[in-house]
C-alpha cells in the first residue's frame, strides 16, 4: 500500500492529470446518469390471460385454464403456479424459481407453452392468450386521464389520436388504455322482415361474414414483374354494410342487409368504467424502454400533451394523475440538497480542524471521489434510483 501511495506523490503529475480526469469524466457522467424510481428488479413473475367472451367460470377452467396448466407443467423451473377462472377471462400467475440463472429460457419455455395450447383452446377464443413478464421496467412512469363526453365515441377518438402521438415520443414502449370502448358496428336482425323474405338467420350472419373479410388471391406473374393480387372486401362504413346482399337471383334482383336489419355505429360494452373527479375518462397509461431515463421520458410526454390540447373538443381536458418523472426530480432535489448542506459541512469542520494546506485538499478530496463515484456508475450502467 505504501509504494502505491508512494508511486502517486513521486509523479504528482499524473495525479493531477488522473485527478482532473476523474473531475471531468464525474462532471459529464452527471446528465449521462440513469434517474429511476426503481431499480431493475425482476420479479421473476408470468402472468397469462385469456378472454372468452361469454362463458361461464366452469366453461373457462374447463376449456381454457386447464389446457394452458397442461401444456405448462412440463416446463422446467416453475415454481407455483395460480389460476383464477371467472366469467368470460382466464387468469394464470406463474412463479418462476428465483434461484434459477436461466430464467429467460424459463419465460421463453412458457411462451412456447402457452402457444401450443392456443391450438387446442375454442373458436370462440379470437385472440390468443396474452402472456406477460412482471418486471420494474414496467411500472408505469406517466398516467394521465382525458375527460368529456364520449358521445359518438369523440373521447375515445381524441384518445386514439393521442396514443398514437404518445407512442412516437423517444423513449416510450408501450401506450395502454383503460376505460376505452371499441369501435363496434351491430346489425340488429328484424325476424319479422326475415320472415317476410323467407330468409333464416344463418344465412344472414354467413353473407356478412363472406363480405367482411380480406383474401389472398394468389400473384400475377409476367417477364419483368411479380404482382401479389388480394380480395380487400372489409369495410368500415354503416352504409356499406347496408348495401351487403344478403341474397340475389340471375336477373340481378338483391335483398340488401338494409332491407332486414339496422345497422348501427356504436361502441363496444365497456368491462371498466373510469371516473377522474366524478367525470367519466379515457385513462392512457405510459410505461417506458428499460434502458432510457424516466425523467427524460416524461418531460418529452408532458410537452406531446401541451401540444395535444390544441386539438380537443371544447368539453374535453386532460389530468394527469401520476407522474413518476415529478416524484423522481423532487427525490433528487432532496439527495442534491442533503449532500451540498453535508459537504458544505465537512468542509468547515476540516478547515477549523485542519487549518491551511491539509485542510485544503482534505476539502477537495469529497467532492472528487463523489464525481470519480459518479463516472464509474455511468461506465457500469448503475442508476441512481
Amino acid at each position: 500500500m505504501n509504494n502505491i501511495f508512494k508511486f502517486f506523490v513521486d509523479n504528482w503529475k499524473f495525479s493531477v492529470l488522473l485527478t482532473a480526469l476523474l473531475v471531468l469524466v464525474g462532471s459529464l457522467g452527471l446528465g449521462l446518469l440513469q434517474r429511476e424510481a426503481f431499480p431493475p428488479v425482476n420479479f421473476a413473475t408470468v402472468t397469462v390471460q385469456t378472454f372468452f367472451p361469454g362463458a361461464s367460470p366452469e366453461e373457462v377452467h374447463d376449456q381454457i385454464t386447464r389446457i394452458i396448466e397442461d401444456e405448462l407443467r412440463g416446463v422446467a423451473g416453475i415454481k407455483d403456479v395460480k389460476s383464477v377462472s371467472q366469467s368470460g377471462l382466464s387468469s394464470i400467475t406463474i412463479r418462476i424459481d428465483i434461484d434459477r440463472k436461466d430464467a429467460d429460457r424459463i419465460v421463453d419455455e412458457i411462451q412456447k407453452g402457452v402457444t401450443r395450447a392456443s391450438a387446442k383452446l375454442p373458436s370462440q377464443v379470437e385472440e390468443a392468450p396474452l402472456v406477460t413478464e412482471l418486471k420494474a421496467k414496467e411500472i408505469p412512469v406517466l398516467e394521465i386521464a382525458l375527460l368529456g363526453s364520449n358521445e359518438n365515441r369523440a373521447r375515445d377518438i381524441s384518445a386514439e389520436r393521442l396514443k398514437e402521438e404518445l407512442e412516437d415520443v423517444s423513449g416510450v414502449s408501450s401506450v395502454r388504455y383503460s376505460g376505452y370502448q371499441e369501435r363496434e358496428i351491430q346489425v340488429l336482425i328484424d325476424r319479422q322482415k326475415l320472415a317476410a323474405w323467407s330468409i333464416g338467420l344463418t344465412e344472414v350472419v354467413n353473407s356478412l361474414a363472406n363480405r367482411l373479410k380480406n383474401i389472398p388471391a394468389g400473384s400475377l406473374e409476367s417477364d419483368s414483374e411479380n404482382t401479389l393480387v388480394r380480395l380487400i372486401a372489409k369495410t368500415a362504413s354503416v352504409s356499406e354494410i347496408e348495401k351487403i346482399a344478403i341474397r340475389s337471383n340471375d336477373s340481378g334482383a338483391a335483398i340488401a342487409a338494409k332491407q332486414v336489419s339496422t345497422v348501427i355505429d356504436t361502441s363496444k360494452k365497456p368491462d371498466i368504467l373510469v371516473r377522474v373527479n366524478g367525470s367519466p375518462a379515457t385513462l392512457l397509461v405510459i410505461t417506458k424502454k428499460e434502458e432510457i431515463d424516466a425523467v427524460s421520458v416524461v418531460e418529452g410526454a408532458l410537452k406531446t400533451l401541451e401540444n395535444f390540447k390544441n386539438k380537443l373538443q371544447p368539453d374535453q381536458k386532460i389530468v394527469i394523475y401520476n407522474d413518476e418523472g415529478e416524484r423522481i426530480r423532487d427525490r433528487l432535489n432532496i439527495v442534491e440538497f442533503n449532500a451540498f448542506a453535508g459537504l458544505i459541512t465537512v468542509i468547515l469542520i476540516l478547515f477549523v480542524f485542519l487549518p491551511g494546506k491539509v485542510g485544503l485538499f482534505s476539502a477537495a478530496s469529497l467532492p472528487i471521489c463523489a464525481l470519480g463515484t459518479i463516472a464509474m456508475m455511468v461506465y457500469f450502467d448503475a442508476q441512481f434510483n
